[in-house]
């Protein structure tokens, strides 16, 4: 007799369903518009010191803003210790209009053919890419999570950075040393929470520029015979 059921395994070959789809962008940046002295107008690009919401499904931007709203901090979790899943940077060359040439890890790109119309797989150097295409490769950041204020809601949210000496750094840093952690301790990663967190800071020259860096901060403290608590002091419920 046939089951009722499609197996989960079966079903997550044919129908790519292994994961929540990714329904939305966080940002701090945005552009607003301003008004010139002739009363003209012009958008301009600014950055912000809370994260707020991006998605074409509105119904997703209303859900976000009236349950969160503008906040410096998110508590998440992912679905992944996998960094090509969930935290991952790319080296990207983008022509004149923004489109993606290629990308990939500085030793393997994916590179868009014309005439195949695909990205076609090799491993050139970062540096003879660069000459090949006569384009500067910039570092591009994504991290995709889910949001744990939105208790309830089957979605992930995507967070992309190009801030290489700054919010990059911070959050690979503790993400890849929260991998190790949670391994060597025999803890599920997907159950630890982490505060994803935004702060302006001042530059250090004459400039006295302002710019935002986004960290990533575990939400738990160990204790001692491989027991953990929240950092707020509360237990932290951990699936072996």
């Amino acid at each position: 007799m046939i089951n009722g059921r499609i197996t989960k395994e079966i079903r997550n070959k044919i129908m790519n369903t292994s994961r929540p789809s990714t329904v939305g962008k966080i940002k701090i940046g945005e552009l607003v518009e301003r008004k010139r002295s002739d009363g003209s107008k012009y958008t301009m690009p600014i950055s912000n010191d809370y994260f707020i919401c991006k998605s074409e499904n509105l119904t997703y931007v209303e859900m976000y803003n009236d349950l969160i709203g503008k906040t410096s901090n998110l508590t998440i979790t992912f679905e992944s210790d996998k960094l090509n899943e969930c935290c991952f940077e790319r080296i990207v060359y983008r022509d004149g209009s923004g489109k993606n040439i290629a990308y990939g890890d500085g030793e393997i790109f994916n590179v868009w053919s014309k005439l195949e119309k695909k990205y076609i797989q090799t491993n050139i150097s970062a540096i003879d890419l660069k000459k090949q295409l006569n384009l500067d490769g910039k570092v591009e950041f994504t991290l995709i999570f889910k949001i744990m204020e939105l208790q309830g809601f089957f979605g992930l949210w995507e967070f992309n950075s190009r801030g290489v000496q700054t919010s990059i750094k911070n959050i690979t840093d503790v993400f890849d040393k929260m991998v190790l952690f949670a391994f060597d301790n025999d803890i599920e990663f997907t159950k630890i929470p982490f505060h994803l967190s935004v702060k302006k800071h001042t530059s250090n020259n004459l400039s006295n520029s302002s710019y935002p860096v986004v960290s990533l901060v575990p939400l738990f403290v160990p204790e001692t015979n491989n027991n953990f608590k929240l950092a707020n002091n509360k237990p932290l419920e951990l699936s072996k």
